[in-house]
């Protein structure tokens, strides 16, 4: 239900497991999500701004080595304590290989990923969201313990409240593996309050000791370049999971 909430909050996009759940996170600041945030280890997720019924980071796709391939819920637990910038910052080190304007982050929470670097922390609830400075783009990352179902099979229900939303467009719905574990991939695009077309897509999928992690990435459909998406592919590409218990 809070993967539900999360990614139906963006839009209903983050369910139970993710990774995927995120979609749908309750945000109602970026796009009314409601997520869980909790990790340890895994691979698959996703988030969602101004969603109320679709997907958001509720879920977080991630695993100890990141990267996605074809191939979220339980009650959030106290805030952890990790190692890192408590702020979501970087922690010193280098940069190689990652997009111009992009830092990698090592978040409280126990996952890390990079970003650009002008982008803020936020928390709410069990969820993190990295935001632009302007525009409405965000990357929210959750997190749900002892996910009770599949990333695909919650992206599934999710998908069942995102469709209430103005104009829900499903672009794709598939099993996939993140992470060298089982995950989904859930795309979609919607109308939201403002009249404003919006496109967002989640990552989520199950750990090994059954944590579910979602990378959910919202932004207006005008501004989504499949072609030259830096944002969420870098998300994805640069993820790990530390054994922080976010319980």
């Amino acid at each position: 239900m809070k993967w539900v909430g999360l990614a139906l909050a963006a839009f209903l996009v983050g369910g139970g497991a993710t990774a995927g759940a995120l979609y749908f996170l309750a945000h109602r600041d970026a796009g009314n999500h409601q997520d869980a945030v909790k990790q340890k280890d895994g691979s698959d997720q996703k988030g969602g701004s101004d969603q109320k019924d679709a997907g958001g980071p509720d879920s977080g796709s991630a695993g100890k080595a990141g990267g996605a391939s074809d191939s979220t819920s339980s009650s959030p637990s106290p805030a952890p304590t990790a190692t890192g910038d408590p702020a979501g910052g970087p922690t010193p080190g280098p940069t190689a290989g990652l997009p111009d304007g992009f830092v990698q982050k090592y978040d409280p929470y126990g996952f890390s990923l990079a970003v650009k670097s002008d982008w803020t922390r936020s928390v709410k609830g069990t969820q993190v969201d990295y935001t632009a400075p302007v525009g409405k783009q965000y990357l929210r990352i959750g997190v749900i313990a002892h996910a009770p179902s599949s990333s695909y099979g919650n992206f599934v229900n999710l998908e069942k409240g995102a469709k209430k939303r103005t104009n829900y467009q499903r672009v794709e719905l598939k099993k996939n593996t993140f992470a060298h574990r089982p995950g989904a991939r859930w795309e979609f695009t919607y109308v939201n309050d403002t009249g404003n077309t919006v496109h967002a897509i989640d990552q989520a999928y199950v750990a090994e000791d059954g944590t579910e992690y979602s990378v959910y990435y919202e932004c207006l459909d005008a501004l989504y370049d499949p072609e030259n998406d830096k944002v969420f592919s870098t998300a994805l590409s640069t993820w790990s999971v530390s054994d922080v218990d976010v319980d």
